[in-house]
């Protein structure tokens, strides 16, 4: 009977109606009966009905969050690290160099090493200046590759440095630059001594031969020449080639004193430069074509050629020859590399029939040998249409046949 009572009062308890809720957790749409707790609904249910503001408060704060992270880094300052480091090169310019110095820049290690110059515009009021307050030292330098005078200040073996240092220059003096690194031996010499042995030369002098060695075959030489006079001549020949010669450079009508030549034009600078500043003078002459003779290395011997035709008067009677139509005789003035270079004598024919005039300007030696010769012609063809072309390869390479004692076109550049 006990368990009867009980059971009817749970049924009457499960038939009790539930308070109705709205799907809009709302306050003004809540129900106004009394809330009463809902046992045949699952948890996850009333926890979702039950707390919406809570949830909608956490969205928002979700919301917000992003937003605010954005206004901060919008509104933050540059950062200082920037500033630090503009600081940095100031801070450790003034700090590092204890002005004035009676030397400015790095000391020499010994042997050769790569160096950074700092150079300031060249003024009297800037000599003074620096002199007075920071680089006791600091001494006017011809700048080659920018044909200027500038002051140097100092040389550093790190261009990192040297940019530091020039920058410095700047913010003090109102210029400041690194010029075109170099590698010099000092030889325990200081900064205001003239450099003395570049890259390729130095620790080397004196040598028996200056210059590229042959490498066979026919090759455009650079030669390197220095001003004649016996100090020259004797002063050369002891301290650095020992095979320096006199040559005449008939192309300027003097004699000079040819000390090397080289099979790059760059390296013959250079070493023009070397003897400038050992010598007092240096020149890269006109370039020329050899490929039989050579004296330890280079091709440096001025050989007599007064049994053979001048070169000059061999090109100019050739394009006289064009004018007249003479051409057969013109095609076997042609190596036979150069007759193949024409395409044949009937296209070499073809191309000169269409030249109506052939203008000579100036022709002159540029260096010869006893076979070979190099010759700059100025010319220029107008074609029967009457458009003006002008021969833009200039130098001609004429080799002599002993054969037909005569000279014949090689190649043109």
């Amino acid at each position: 009977m006990l368990l009867l009572f009980i059971w009817g009062i749970f049924k009457n308890f499960q038939n009790t109606p539930s308070p109705q809720v709205i799907s809009t957790p709302t306050k003004t749409q809540v129900s106004s009966q009394p809330k009463q707790p809902n046992l045949s609904l699952p948890k996850n249910t009333v926890s979702q009905t039950s707390k919406p503001s809570r949830d909608r408060r956490n969205t928002q704060k979700q919301n917000i969050k992003p937003e605010i992270t954005t206004t901060r880094s919008q509104s933050l300052p540059v950062p200082k690290k920037t500033n630090s480091t503009k600081n940095y090169s100031q801070n450790r310019s003034q700090n590092y160099y204890n002005f004035p110095l009676n030397s400015c820049g790095d000391k020499d290690p010994g042997g050769a090493n790569i160096w950074y110059p700092v150079y300031i515009r060249n003024s009297a009021e800037n000599l003074n200046k620096v002199r007075a307050n920071y680089c006791r030292d600091a001494i006017l330098k011809y700048r080659e590759e920018k044909g200027i005078q500038s002051i140097q200040v100092a040389s550093f073996l790190n261009q990192t440095k040297a940019q530091e240092f020039a920058d410095l220059m700047v913010r003090a003096m109102g210029s400041g630059e690194v010029g075109e690194p170099s590698v010099y031996n000092f030889a325990n010499k200081s900064i205001t001594s003239y450099y003395e042995k570049p890259r390729t030369f130095a620790d080397n002098f004196p040598l028996n031969s200056c210059g590229d060695k042959d490498p066979g075959g026919t090759n455009l030489w650079y030669p390197v020449y220095v001003r004649n006079t016996a100090k020259n001549l004797n002063k050369v020949k002891a301290n650095y080639c020992g095979d320096a010669i006199l040559k005449y450079r008939e192309a300027r009508g003097i004699t000079s004193i040819q000390v090397a030549s080289f099979l790059n034009q760059a390296k013959a600078q250079e070493f023009a430069n070397l003897m400038r500043n050992a010598i007092g003078s240096g020149e890269v002459g006109y370039p020329y074509y050899f490929g039989k003779k050579s004296i330890t290395g280079s091709y440096k011997k001025h050989y007599s050629a007064y049994q053979i035709p001048s070169p000059t008067q061999f090109v100019e009677n050739y394009y006289k020859n064009l004018r007249y139509g003479n051409y057969k005789t013109t095609w076997n003035q042609l190596s036979s590399s150069f007759q193949h270079q024409s395409g044949g004598y009937s296209e070499y024919v073809k191309w000169w029939n269409s030249v109506r005039e052939i203008r000579i300007g100036q022709i002159r030696l540029i260096d010869q040998d006893s076979d070979e010769a190099l010759v700059y012609a100025d010319l220029t063809y107008i074609t029967s249409t009457g458009t003006y072309y002008n021969d833009t390869k200039n130098c001609i390479y004429l080799t002599w046949n002993s054969q037909s004692n005569t000279w014949l076109f090689e190649k043109k550049f």
